[in-house]
């Protein structure tokens, strides 16, 4: 049943996505409820701040490289690797995109997070993990196609290890990208999870402050200041209240020079 239900998704996942992306994202009427210290403000299109705040973000444009509104995981068994020898060839086989120019690998459990840029052997330690292999444009933005995103779950050593629900919502940054102006791009990968105006959302925190975005597309990041900056992203329900899975957020940080 299962099995049935992802196909249909994946039938009719663009157009839905077709629907949503020429769709006007409009000032929401619930969503003022969220804050209980000030008025969230539209800021840009689907992009919403908490507070006023010198940082800012703007759609990035890309929706040539959108083709979807989330990513299925296709239907397949655990990956065992018997030693700690992990082989991300395996993790990463089968992507494909004309527009691809690099790939990358993000790897977690419930209590470890790797990110990757090779396929090469990667050592860790006996755990269960998901990883999600995909690819990037010139600009390091994601790639929003089938075949251009690959999700797994693996165990390493042993199998009797817990096994992750693969049906859960799911999120992943990409690595936040410098741009030559000084701007930083924000991208993310979303799984089971599809967001509108009018239900979940995504949180995006950028060194305390926060902003929310109801559509999956690329950000740039405006009014950084050079040095170490953290960036957390989390769905969340229309109603501000993170959903209950530990795959359903991510956090990443990165240097800006």
């Amino acid at each position: 049943m299962n099995f049935i239900k992802k196909y249909l998704l994946y039938i009719f996942l663009p157009f839905i996505s077709i629907v949503i992306n020429s769709c006007t994202i409009g000032e929401r009427s619930d969503i003022k409820n969220h804050d209980v210290t000030g008025k969230l403000h539209k800021i840009h299109r689907n992009l919403y701040v908490r507070k006023d705040t010198k940082i800012s973000m703007v759609e990035h444009n890309s929706h040539d490289f959108l083709d979807t509104t989330f990513i299925i995981p296709e239907d397949s068994d655990t990956i065992l690797f018997k030693t700690e020898d992990v082989s991300l060839h395996t993790l990463a086989k089968e992507l494909n995109s004309k527009d691809a120019k690099f790939l990358r690998l993000s790897v977690k459990s419930a209590t470890r997070s790797y990110f990757y840029r090779t396929k090469t052997i990667a050592k860790l330690p006996q755990d269960s993990y998901i990883s999600v292999a995909y690819l990037c444009n010139h600009s390091g933005i994601v790639i929003k196609r089938f075949g251009a995103i690959k999700v797994h779950q693996f165990k390493v050593i042993s199998k009797e290890q817990i096994s992750y629900d693969m049906d859960q919502p799911m999120i992943f940054i990409n690595r936040p990208t410098p741009t030559e102006k000084g701007s930083v791009y924000l991208d993310f990968i979303l799984i089971n999870q599809l967001i509108t105006d009018a239900g979940n959302m995504i949180r995006i925190t950028i060194d305390g402050k926060q902003f929310y975005t109801d559509k999956w597309v690329p950000l740039e990041i405006l009014g950084l200041k050079t040095g170490r900056h953290k960036i957390s992203v989390q769905i969340v329900n229309k109603d501000d209240e993170p959903l209950d899975n530990i795959f359903s957020r991510d956090t990443r940080e990165f240097d800006l020079n």
